[in-house]
């Protein structure tokens, strides 16, 4: 047994209480090294810390036989190792566009129907830490603020479901060298070698980065706890602004222009994120141009401004107040 995976795969239980011994989880099994080596260490932790896990698969139908494979690899490998587990699969393909959105829809739908079935409330995923360096340059190419580039989250709330990620300290090199050392069978995905999709490509480029510095994926998980712990703070001062400071009318949203030019830009830009959101429902950010221009607006000494803005919304300024408001 290796030493090294195990006792950082403890600490990260421990450091961030993802559960207990004994507790009842559902783990994602796609039969890939990730998944197989998580469910092999979890199997092998000391007893205090090791959960119930049952494993779930879901066969994604989308590469023929190779599809099939995997079910049947998870099929024996959890048989032979005696962990209980739980199959589903994706009805017909009508349409593949939007074909990764959409996949994972059906995954995450069928991994919380499986734990509340099983009387859970958490669930499993091996997301490591080179995904978790993916994921960040991912969002730096698509324009991602502090949210988006805080990355994957170590747990995660869905409802009364509780995703967990506890191999996000551990990068693949790691997860390969325990694989090897433990004698660990899994499966390849095809497609993971082509480049059809944005993550593949970024994954390539990723391996030449790591000859600037090895430890780039552990780094980069790193940061994205600081990252994360930033973006939480700021959110909760904005949240604390928002209640205090904004007055909720009917198809509009007030805000004082004095209070909003004593904030600091970082809880001004999240407060105008915030006000959208609320009036259009939406969780996606709103356009960083039209932040800034809302921003540059109500600090403009003219007293009267009158903006459109995207979503079918408006912007109004008056001489002590400022709204944001669904137009009709």
């Amino acid at each position: 047994m290796s030493e090294r995976e195990s006792k950082k795969l403890l600490e990260t239980i421990r450091r961030h209480r993802l559960f207990s011994g004994g507790e009842g989880v559902v783990m994602a099994v796609s039969g890939g090294i990730d998944s197989v080596v998580l469910l092999h260490l979890l199997q092998h932790l000391p007893d205090p810390f090791r959960p119930r896990v049952e494993a779930a698969h879901f066969n994604h139908r989308l590469r023929g036989a190779e599809s099939q494979g995997d079910e049947d690899f998870v099929k024996d490998l959890c048989r032979r190792w005696e962990v209980p587990l739980h199959l589903g699969e994706a009805p017909d393909w009508k349409t593949k566009s939007n074909l990764q959105a959409r996949a994972r829809e059906l995954r995450y739908d069928f991994l919380k129907k499986t734990a509340s079935a099983s009387g859970f409330r958490r669930i499993v995923t091996a997301h490591q830490a080179d995904d978790q360096t993916e994921t960040f340059l991912i969002r730096w190419l698509q324009g991602a603020g502090l949210k988006g580039l805080s990355g994957i989250s170590m747990t995660r709330g869905e409802g009364e479901f509780i995703f967990i990620r506890p191999l996000l300290l551990v990068g693949r090199a790691e997860i390969d060298a325990y694989a090897r050392e433990e004698g660990i069978p899994f499966r390849e995905d095809s497609t993971n070698e082509g480049d059809l999709y944005l993550r593949n490509r970024v994954r390539k480029l990723l391996a030449g980065l790591k000859a600037e510095n090895p430890n780039l994926a552990e780094r980069s998980a790193l940061n994205a706890f600081f990252l994360q712990a930033d973006q939480a703070f700021l959110e909760s001062k904005t949240g604390a602004v928002f209640e205090e400071s904004v007055e909720k009318g009917t198809g509009r949203l007030d805000c004082s222009i004095k209070v909003y030019r004593s904030l600091p830009e970082a809880i001004r830009f999240r407060l105008l994120q915030k006000m959208v959101q609320a009036l259009t429902g939406e969780g996606a950010a709103f356009p960083a141009e039209a932040v800034l221009k809302i921003d540059e607006l109500i600090l403009d000494p003219v007293p009267e401004k009158q903006y459109d803005l995207p979503k079918g919304l408006g912007f109004q300024k008056e001489y002590v107040r400022f709204a944001l408001l669904k137009k009709s």
